[in-house]
């Protein structure tokens, strides 16, 4: 049976977009070294400037002479972030604050006792949510060449219970903030690193934003590890091997772009990627769309993406990036056609040379699969999710304590259908035609970080749909003004999209959608055959410092519910108001304190209260993480202990029969956030060790390897 499809929208509606009165309002923290502010909590007032050229370290390997680092967008010879010291990214005019460090100093430049182990850097720019994890090399000892870097958020136990908050929700795609939470998300990315010391390697993630995340206490743990014996694969438009990673030899192929992912042993992962250059986002694309298009009939589709790339990548470039609205740049939809999510802009001017750019997405048409062996633990800083329910104030409190993200849906979009059947008024008795009516059922209802200090320009949006069908040739249904996007490689579905509306336009009656053919009454043609989606462009534009300075894309595919209804929808009442709203302060107050929002975020391990007899107090109220690093270990090894209060601990080895071989420390004083203790193991044989810390009777023990 041949179909055609006729796609009819009809559009009219007022609209005035507004930011969301968030009940988590900006800090006002600014980390700038220049003029830093922080009135929130004055002694971390941050009183460093990341923009040296280099940085004095108090770290176990620098020696008289040998007390620097270079900052990290100026280290000459380096290959792993050249492109970050060609662009000089890391401006705080560009939106870039510093969130916490650690180069062997306290925030009054006093060195520390123990001296730091490794030098880090972490970053975050507030205009495209990049929290950005920069890590030394200290002395080589192992010839290792490549790294993993993995953020993750930690319980651990506090008076109100801690909580997981949506800030790694982008790991998974995207997903509105009312869709059941999923705990325990993270984002690893693998990083190749030069393997002499003091040598800079990296990771960029995307942070999602949660309005809710000042209602409770959260965490955040960079566990870094150097890796052997990996291979990373990608399929789908983008094919072939990434790294394939072992202790002797670095084939890591990157190229011009990096990677960050979920999980890699569960495979059908989508990658979120980070372009080294606005040249090689476009360069990849064109290769994506040239898979995603490789039949004949989509050529022409094929070509007018290609085109409408190299128009996004020449405005990219310029300072005035849609600084003209949506409207003035009908090519942005075609060029994002094969993406997911995608962000990149708000940079300032600095003078008539190009903006040079990272753009970050995650390309539906590709998928990651294969296997990380991990061997030696590097490091694992632990501190407060930025903005969250700190409870104490200690030197894991983050410099730029707002919270991160700029943009999410508060609820998951809703469309109704209406399908039914008619007879063809031109043609003879019993030849019959579908007819389908769509119709958002409620608002979009979205929410805009207030500390991201950017305000909505505009926004254009079109429904994506999954199917089964093949691509697009005569005898496929999606044709007409649907626009075909590609293969989603991840669940082997192809997408097809309306053409974007402004949201200003969005009607509030239906978009209608005629199927014709020789059908029996009731004998329906499948539409839509898999998930239904709503896709975002959102232009943002800068509050302050706003001369010379770029506007902010976001690209973002939602998921959506598609309800029947056997109502005619173009005979029932028009929904009154914007289609296109904030979540108002109320609304997100009731939701954060809700059963909807708690479940699988908070725990369920609340103190309790303090017996005036301290030896009946466990010492899991006092200790909430425990690690070693490295282990196995040969010389050293550092102990960190997670406090959530000050504390009296014995801290001892024994061997595997329970006998006592060192005491590291008796009835000594500790106080609250992360402790790094340093224990010699010089007079230690090899062997199966446990160390011991213990509070009256209860311990906990961790087991140790001496190679």
């Amino acid at each position: 049976m041949k179909l055609k499809i006729y796609l009819t929208i009809c559009l009219a509606i007022a609209l005035n977009i507004a930011n969301t009165n968030a009940q988590c309002n900006a800090n006002g923290i600014f980390t700038r070294p220049d003029s830093a502010v922080n009135t929130l909590y004055p002694p971390k007032k941050n009183n460093f400037d990341w923009m040296k050229q280099k940085y004095i370290t108090n770290t176990t390997y620098s020696t008289a002479g040998n007390d620097s680092i270079w900052s990290p967008i100026y280290q000459p010879d380096n290959f792993i972030i050249d492109h970050l010291r060609l662009a000089t990214d890391m401006k705080p005019s560009d939106g870039w604050e510093i969130l916490k460090k650690d180069f062997g100093f306290d925030d009054n430049a006093i060195a520390n006792n123990p001296k730091a182990d490794f030098c880090y850097l972490f970053m975050y720019n507030k205009y495209t949510a990049t929290l950005r994890a920069f890590i030394a090399r200290k002395t080589p000892g192992v010839a290792f060449t490549n790294a993993l870097i993995k953020i993750e958020q930690i319980e651990s136990t506090q008076a109100n219970g801690i909580s997981q908050s949506s800030l790694l929700d982008l790991s998974e795609g995207l997903i509105p903030l009312d869709v059941a939470f999923v705990k325990n998300k993270h984002f690893s990315s693998p990083s190749s690193f030069d393997n002499n010391e003091n040598k800079w390697f990296f990771a960029d993630f995307p942070m999602q934003y949660d309005p809710c995340t000042c209602f409770y206490t959260s965490r955040l743990k960079f566990d870094i590890q150097l890796i052997t014996n990996s291979t990373i694969n990608l399929e789908g438009s983008s094919t072939g091997t990434i790294a394939a990673i072992n202790n002797t030899q670095n084939i890591l192929n990157q190229g011009a772009k990096t990677y960050s992912f979920a999980d890699l042993i569960a495979g059908g992962k989508k990658a979120l990627e980070t372009y080294k250059s606005i040249t090689s986002f476009k360069d990849a694309q064109l290769s994506g769309l040239t898979a995603a298009h490789s039949t004949t009939p989509t050529a022409n589709t094929a070509n007018t993406a290609k085109t409408n790339l190299n128009l996004l990548q020449q405005i990219l470039k310029k300072s005035n990036f849609l600084k003209g609205g949506l409207q003035a740049a009908p090519y942005i939809g075609a060029a994002a056609s094969l993406l997911d999510f995608f962000t990149a802009g708000g940079k300032k001017e600095t003078g008539p040379q190009e903006v040079q750019l990272t753009p970050m997405s995650i390309n539906f048409t590709t998928k990651l699969s294969g296997n990380i062996t991990t061997s030696f633990p590097y490091g694992f800083p632990i501190f407060w999710n930025p903005g969250s329910k700190i409870l104490t104030q200690f030197n894991d409190y983050p410099y730029y304590n707002e919270i991160m993200g700029v943009f999410n849906m508060f609820e998951t979009p809703e469309i109704k259908y209406w399908r039914g059947t008619r007879q063809k008024l031109s043609s003879a008795l019993g030849d019959w035609e579908q007819v389908y009516e769509f119709r958002l059922t409620k608002p979009l209802k979205y929410v805009l970080n207030p500390a991201a200090r950017l305000a909505i320009q505009d926004v254009q949006v079109a429904i994506v749909v999954e199917t089964g069908a093949s691509e697009p040739n005569d005898n496929n249904p999606y044709k007409g003004d649907w626009v075909y996007e590609g293969l989603d490689v991840n669940t082997n579905s192809y997408h097809y999209r309306t053409p974007y509306t402004d949201v200003t336009a969005l009607n509030s009656t239906f978009n209608s959608l005629t199927v014709g053919g020789t059908p029996a009454p009731g004998d329906y043609f499948q539409f839509p055959e898999g998930k239904v989606f709503i896709k975002f462009l959102v232009n943002l534009r800068r509050t302050m410092d706003t001369a010379g300075a770029q506007n902010v894309l976001m690209v973002l595919k939602y998921p959506a519910k598609f309800l029947q209804t056997t109502i005619k929808l173009s005979t029932q009442p028009q929904p009154s108001g914007s289609l296109f709203v904030p979540a108002t302060g109320a609304e997100i107050n009731t939701y954060c304190n809700s059963g909807t929002y708690k479940t699988n975020r908070v725990s369920s391990r609340i103190n309790p209260r303090v017996p005036d007899v301290e030896a009946t107090i466990d010492i899991k109220n006092y200790v909430d993480n425990v690690s070693l690093m490295p282990n196995p270990a040969n010389k050293k090894t550092i102990l960190a202990l997670e406090l959530s209060k000050p504390v009296v601990l014995n801290i001892y080895l024994t061997d595997i029969s329970g006998r006592k071989v060192l005491t590291q420390a008796t009835g000594k004083q500790f106080f609250g956030g992360i402790i790094n203790e340093e224990i010699s193991l010089d007079n230690l044989s090899k062997g199966v060790y446990f160390v011991v810390i213990e509070k009256n009777k209860t311990r906990i023990v961790k087991k140790l390897i001496i190679q």
